[in-house]
């Protein structure tokens, strides 16, 4: 994902017109997280991407000297110049899966937005160890444990209500190997959302660096996480 174009506004979701013609609070919040359709209260469904990408490279991705650099910061923060298996939760088109892809034994590229997907796939096409899908992160599935995990401009978009934050929390402590990686960036107004907080709630993930760009166009936070092992006693 990249820069958000200020007129798209975010859509007003079934779960917050609910709420405020009932008058709930926040506290009410665990009473309408029990039900779990996600579809219900997810206020980005597929069909809002699939919207944007009727544009073929909506956040010029291909072509943005300030999406480049971004993609260049993001991979001089990874610690390993080699990883086994990759995860990248909202891959667009594939620029950044594309880069990574130098640097993985096997990666697996997920979107939401399925014409972004296939996109990907063809702009990735050279590379024979990349697999592309198109679930929404908290419905996905892998058959082992990720050594890295990109989350490159798309966890702000899971950032309200707060139950979905934390499972997309949890979520990806799961998809994490032990002492395995994840790395994230946000930016621009998004930056009032403290991911490093909430990644770090639980102390099964470590803060190892964040940096914060001024950059002119807009400014974003890289930030690199490690997963901790669990103790024989399931604590870290």
């Amino acid at each position: 994902m990249g820069i958000e174009p200020e007129h798209r506004l975010r859509p007003t979701s079934l779960y917050d017109t609910l709420r405020s013609a009932a008058g709930l609070s926040s506290r009410a919040d665990h009473f309408w997280a029990s039900f779990r359709p996600w579809a219900l209260f997810r206020r980005f469904p597929r069909r809002y991407f699939e919207r944007i990408y009727v544009e073929p490279d909506p956040w010029d991705c291909l072509t943005s000297p300030y999406e480049l650099a971004k993609y260049e910061k993001t991979l001089s923060l990874l610690p390993r110049e080699r990883y086994g298996r990759v995860l990248d939760v909202g891959c667009g088109i594939g620029v950044l899966t594309g880069k990574l892809a130098w640097r993985a034994d096997c990666l697996d590229a997920i979107d939401i937005a399925r014409p972004a997907v296939e996109r990907a796939r063809r702009l990735c096409r050279h590379h024979r160890h990349l697999s592309f899908r198109s679930p929404d992160v908290l419905h996905f599935s892998a058959r082992r444990p990720y050594d890295l995990v990109v989350c490159s401009e798309v966890l702000y978009y899971m950032w309200d209500p707060v139950w979905v934050r934390r499972a997309v929390k949890r979520k990806l402590e799961r998809l994490l190997a032990p002492n395995g990686h994840l790395i994230t960036s946000w930016g621009g107004y998004r930056l009032v959302q403290d991911w490093d907080a909430v990644l770090q709630q639980g102390a099964r993930l470590r803060l190892v660096r964040s940096e914060m760009l001024d950059d002119p166009v807009r400014p974003y936070r890289v930030s690199l996480f490690q997963s901790v092992p669990s103790s024989p006693l399931g604590e870290p």
